[in-house]
């Protein structure tokens, strides 16, 4: 499928155009299909789908398939929304702020807030690690050991959906200066979340501008990032004020977060139409097409990627190739991932032979 014809039809999924001018074959339209699949996107192209006049539209098994699984989203989306609501009251019971990081904050921001497919519940939990983790496990809502840095699992009784407890706003850069700058700005800023007709508190533009770029760039030099996050970014532009955005790209070079920003801005630009009067700064084509290439190619969080088709053993050899050819994108990042990376390996070690976790990563 040509590229051309697959962005100007998310353009018109998402409202960012008002017509569709191309027609997809009946194989197109399955391969539009798996492709809305692998990119957690189905309910956003469904509704390409229903803009659509009948004469455009695809074979009728295929559109009750996508019918299908758009209504169980929907169902999802309202899920959600009502678990972030019971946990913002059930913390805010205990004291606590909170707000809803990415996800059902993000689903409000769309044409149709239940369209976007939803993951888990990102919920920051004000207090620290440590008194976070002993507030849940008083609760009785504790899940399994974690060996991240920034959030904790809620136990599955805790919850219908499954739920990260943030006691830190975000993972943030692997350079010690940019993550300090950075977290100084999001830790004040979670502070000003205001709570949305939803039920739960939604965290303010520029902290979503800010905190989500450092989620995309972190799991791009992880094990990858989709086209639904990007898809999440550019409703972020589109909702945002010229003074929010000025201020947030003026803080990207001290937070190490203007290259993967002006490879980001292309991708907006190109994929979602984003006008360049609302990006964040100057788009980049050449890190622009490195980053929408990996999205591409390896699907939502890098799940498809060429490299799970491997031995565990064969894919840590591919990441580490992978680490050495992004040199060139952000060279002072990348080392510092690479060096991060090496010493929370040997340092997890013995954490993960105890929880029965010996695959060779630090994250």
């Amino acid at each position: 499928m040509q590229e051309k014809k697959l962005f100007s039809f998310i353009r018109f999924a998402i409202g960012q155009s008002e017509s569709f001018e191309g027609n997809f074959s009946d194989e197109e339209w399955k391969q539009l299909y798996q492709f809305s699949a692998q990119q957690s996107l189905v309910g956003v192209f469904y509704r390409g789908i229903l803009r659509l006049p009948a004469e455009k539209s695809p074979p009728r098994e295929i559109k009750l398939r996508w019918s299908f699984q758009t209504e169980t989203i929907k169902g999802m989306n309202a899920l959600q929304n009502r678990e972030a609501a019971r946990l913002t009251e059930l913390f805010g019971a205990e004291g606590r702020r909170t707000a809803v990081l990415k996800g059902q904050a993000n689903a409000r921001l769309y044409p149709d807030a239940f369209i976007r497919q939803p993951g888990d519940i990102d919920l920051w939990v004000e207090g620290g690690r440590q008194d976070v983790e002993e507030l849940l496990k008083r609760r009785g809502l504790l899940g399994k050991p974690s060996i991240s840095k920034h959030h904790l699992e809620l136990a599955k009784e805790g919850s219908e959906v499954p739920v990260e407890i943030h006691f830190k706003p975000a993972a943030g850069p692997r350079n010690p200066k940019s993550y300090r700058a950075m977290m100084s700005f999001l830790e004040k800023e979670i502070l000003r979340s205001e709570r949305v007709p939803e039920g739960f508190y939604a965290p303010t533009l520029k902290f979503a501008l800010v905190m989500q770029l450092s989620h995309i760039y972190q799991h791009f030099l992880g094990s990858g990032i989709g086209l639904r996050q990007l898809m999440d970014y550019s409703q972020l532009l589109r909702v945002s004020t010229p003074e929010i955005r000025d201020e947030v790209s003026s803080m990207l070079q001290e937070m190490g977060l203007h290259h993967i920003a002006e490879a980001l801005m292309w991708v907006e630009r190109e994929v979602f139409g984003i006008p360049d009067a609302q990006l964040l700064c100057k788009p980049d084509e050449r890190r622009g097409r490195v980053l929408l290439r990996e999205v591409m190619e390896g699907g939502n969080f890098g799940n498809y990627a060429e490299k799970y088709r491997h031995s565990v053993l064969v894919r840590w050899f591919k990441d580490r190739v992978n680490a050495v050819r992004r040199l060139g994108f952000d060279p002072r990042e990348v080392l510092w991932a690479e060096f991060k990376y090496w010493i929370a390996t040997a340092k997890l070690v013995p954490r993960r032979i105890r929880l029965g976790k010996l695959g060779l990563g630090g994250r």
